[in-house]
Order: C-alpha cells, then structure tokens, then sequence
C-alpha cells in the first residue's frame, strides 16, 4: 500500500495538487493501515531527502491523530515495540528514520508511560542531535519529574541548546545553579532570561549581565522586583538608546517606576530636540501668566 501511493506521487511531474492528494488519501486510512504503511515506508530506501522527510512527517502527523483520536491501540504498540526491538542494531541513518517516528509516539499524551519512558531514555542518549532534540521537545511539552536526573546527565554530555531549553523551564533550582555557568554559556537570549527569572541574583551575576546585555539586565530586573536608581537608568539609556529594543528598556524602566527619569528623558536626535524645546518655549510665551478657570 505504501509504495502504492509514493509511486503515485512522483510518477509524471510533481505538483502542490498531487501532494494535497497524497496527504488526503493518508487521512483516510485506518489506524492499522497507517502502522502497516509506517513499516513498509521505514524499510524502503527514500529517493530523496526532502521527498522521504516530507512523506514521513504526513504519515507521523495522521499517527498522532489517530492516537490522539482513538486511543493507544494494539497496531501502535506493536509498531513501538518493533521500532524500540530493532533500532540498536540499525545504520546511523536508519536510526535517524526510526527515531523520529519513536518520538512521534513519544509526544502523545496518552502513550503508557513505560513506552514513553523508554523511548525517552534510548533518544537521549542517541549519538544524532536531531534525535536528542525530538525528545527535548516531548519533555518541553509533556514533563514529567522522573526524567529529572536523565535531562542533566544528556546536558552535561552533549550541551545541546534543546537539552538546556528544559532545563530553564523544568528542572529544579538546584540544578540550574549548579549548571548556571555553562547554561548561560550558549549566549541564547530565551534561556538567559528564563535563568536569571529562576537564579540568585547574586551582584557579580547582575554586574557581568550589565556588561554583557544592559537591555537584558534592565528587563531581568523589573522582572524580579530590582529597582534602579536614575543615575544607573541614565547609563543604560545613554549607552543603548538607539538598540532596536530600546523600546524594552523604557517598558523595564516603567516597570519600576522611574517616573521622573522618563518624564525628563529626551528622545531624538539633539537638532530635533533642540528644535522641540524651542518650539515650546515660543509656545509657552504666547499663554497669559494667568490662566483663567
């Protein structure tokens, strides 16, 4: 059946008609069917790369609807159970096909929790990045505490940016500051904040922040309750005023209730601001000094 429907798609020219076809006749199979379609297509060599990823994706995307759908049946763990049997003894790129069908599996929330845990563990630890990925992705969205002591033992071997993603979002304090310096390492913007959201605000942490991220500094300390004097808001402004996110600077300096600094803070360049000061003063000197009720 598989083969069936690859050959339809890519006999004659290719188009975005044939392709919608393709995508419409997998919806329509059974759950059975789409397990059976799944082996033959895992054992069948692909043409091509980009054909073989997009042809696994829709047959990955219509196994999570049916699951998610109809429930975890007998086709799908007899699926899991062969993909988990075989995959040790597979080629590298072999591995990387069955993997992202394992994490497919893996993703939805009502796989038995032993299949899910499995499945986890084996992708960790797999040398393919993309793999290891695909279960960071799983964690992000469906965590569970008992994969706690596997997630830092994956970061502290392979230091992937994924891997660091649950961590920030996850994992408890203790690990976090435990693993603070080579997380904030990655000079990722998203999990420097979630970390310092989380972290001790120590002051050679804040001190090193400002150095590195005025902008970032100013935000994490709105965000944590950290007020700055105008004195220390001057500074930053003067220095990153023209970033493209000065306008979150100004929102840090709002947060934290800065009022006299913003009020006085002059914006534009100095011919503009010069021009504008004069024109207030013109328009000042035309009002009545005392202004009637």
């Amino acid at each position: 059946m598989y083969q069936d429907l690859v050959d339809q798609l890519h006999t004659g020219r290719r188009s975005k008609v044939k392709w919608v076809r393709f995508t419409a006749v997998i919806n329509c199979l059974s759950p059975q069917e789409t397990c059976h379609c799944i082996f033959e297509m895992l054992a069948t060599e692909p043409d091509d790369y980009m054909s073989d990823k997009y042809i696994r994706d829709a047959f990955i995307q219509k196994l999570v609807i049916d699951i998610s759908s109809n429930g975890w049946q007998q086709c799908h763990e007899t699926l899991s159970r062969q993909l988990l049997g075989t995959f040790e003894n597979l080629e590298s790129y072999q591995q990387r096909r069955h993997g992202l069908v394992l994490s497919g599996l893996a993703g939805v929330p009502v796989i038995p929790e032993k299949q899910k845990q499995t499945i986890i563990y084996l992708l960790l630890n797999s040398e393919h990045v993309r793999l290891r990925e695909s279960a960071c992705k799983v964690l992000r969205e469906n965590w569970a505490t008992n994969y706690i002591d596997e997630i830092e033992q994956t970061w502290i071997r392979y230091q992937d940016k994924s891997c660091a993603q649950v961590i920030v979002r996850h994992c408890p304090i203790e690990i976090q500051e435990r693993q603070f310096t080579r997380l904030w390492a990655l000079d990722d913007g998203w999990i420097t904040i979630t970390l310092f959201m989380n972290v001790d605000l120590t002051t050679k942490r804040l001190a090193k922040l400002r150095k590195l991220d005025g902008i970032t500094y100013a935000y994490i300390c709105a965000k944590r309750k950290v007020i700055l004097s105008d004195k220390e808001a001057t500074e930053l402004w003067d220095k990153h005023g023209k970033d493209k996110k000065a306008g979150l600077l100004l929102w840090s300096f709002g947060q934290m209730k800065l009022k006299d600094f913003l009020v006085n803070l002059q914006l534009g360049t100095p011919k503009k601001r010069t021009a504008h000061a004069t024109a207030t003063k013109e328009a000042l000197g035309q009002l009545p000094d005392v202004i009637p009720a």
